[in-house]
């Protein structure tokens, strides 16, 4: 009988590097919570169950597919996923790796928005490329609904009837300037938008405000949220007219900012001055006739389909005299008109 060793212990170190490294790769790639796959001339040879979950599938509906079959036919810059998927593997092959934004298809119909990361590499002793998904879904939601919000934002701020002006309270060099505003302001106060931009409140108002009464009134906002007063403005022929001011504090760009809506009620000082000339007139006169005079008022209001007689009685139980004159109470005797 004849025998032969043989040491095999490189052989057996071989296989245990071999073993470890399979269960690093099982680690690194399956186990991953990213999405990790391989592509093999040009489809899809391999993927991890991150991947799986993400497309909301299972590997043998990804397995032998190229990139482009699990994307919308065009991405969001309007070009074919199938031009756009061979232009960017090639561009990774060409300079070492490429990392840009995708959008796939999910198994069941709904988008799936992916940071791509993508390297070539020898697997298996082909060229293959080594496939990261990182799902940003979630933020390209966020950043379409703040970018309808600032497009809703700024079609409300320039179409509207009042005068809006944003107003930086935190500027280092002009006190309260005036960053932007719309054309219902400049048409307002007489100033071209150029005119306005860059230029301090003060330009609108009657008085310049101090850098502690501006801290003061900022710090009111951050309480109150709203604020709404009356003030006057200074137009730009040199005219004084009245306004109604509404001011808020809101977050622009991550930046603090004061909101001012303004309002010309010039037509409704007039009004008011007119009421009150008509009340002094009213009054005058019904204090200088010899006639009594007096107006009547009532708690609760009357049923005018009442009869008669219970319309009688409402007025004795629910009419009281809110207003006389002179010649009324002294022709009834009264002392005071209370």
């Amino acid at each position: 009988m004849i025998g032969t060793i043989q040491d095999i212990t490189e052989r057996k170190l071989s296989q245990v590097a071999l073993q470890k490294s399979e269960e690093k790769y099982s680690i690194l790639f399956k186990d991953s919570p990213d999405a990790y796959l391989i592509i093999t001339d040009g489809v899809f040879t391999d993927c991890n169950r991150a991947t799986e979950v993400m497309l909301r599938g299972d590997r043998m509906q990804i397995i032998g597919n190229p990139p482009d079959v699990i994307s919308p036919e065009f991405q969001p810059d309007g070009r074919k996923s199938s031009d756009s998927a061979a232009e960017k593997i090639a561009w990774a092959f060409k300079n070492g790796k490429n990392t840009f934004e995708w959008i796939h298809r999910r198994f069941d119909g709904s988008d799936l928005y992916v940071e791509v990361s993508i390297a070539p590499m020898i697997f298996q002793g082909n060229p293959t490329l080594f496939t990261t998904w990182r799902d940003i879904t979630e933020r390209k939601q966020a950043e379409k609904k703040l970018k309808e919000s600032q497009q809703l934002f700024h079609e409300l701020f320039n179409t509207s009837p009042d005068a809006i002006v944003l107003i930086d309270p935190h500027h280092p060099e002009v006190s309260w300037p005036i960053v932007d505003c719309n054309e219902a302001a400049c048409r307002m106060n007489g100033f071209s938008r150029e005119e306005m931009i860059g230029k301090s409140i003060d330009l609108l108002n009657l008085t310049e405000g101090s850098p502690d009464e501006r801290m003061a009134y900022l710090n009111k906002l951050r309480q109150k949220a709203v604020i709404q007063t009356e003030s006057l403005h200074h137009h730009k022929d040199g005219h004084v007219f009245p306004v109604e001011i509404s001011t808020s504090v809101i977050t622009v760009e991550g930046r603090e900012m004061v909101l001012g809506i303004d309002r010309d009620i010039t037509e409704r000082k007039q009004a008011e001055a007119e009421l009150v000339k008509s009340e002094e007139r009213y009054r005058s006169f019904i204090s200088q006739v010899s006639e009594g005079v007096y107006r009547f008022e009532s708690d609760e209001p009357m049923d005018i389909s009442l009869p008669v007689e219970e319309q009688v009685d409402f007025i004795y139980d629910h009419m009281f005299i809110a207003e006389c004159n002179q010649a009324f109470r002294e022709m009834y005797g009264i002392a005071d008109e209370k």
